[in-house]
């Protein structure tokens, strides 16, 4: 038999804490994803 699925509140609470990465606002972590992506797509 399956467990029974946790509350949402556990299961944010088991989570790892966030690298700093994240913590970033949200535009420089977008800016940070646009750039990543263009590497990913167009490899030197």
């Amino acid at each position: 038999q399956p467990p029974a699925p946790q509350p949402i509140e556990e299961a944010q609470q088991q989570q790892a804490p966030q690298p700093a990465e994240k913590q970033q606002p949200q535009e420089a972590q977008a800016t940070q994803q646009k750039e990543t992506t263009e590497k990913t797509q167009h490899p030197e």
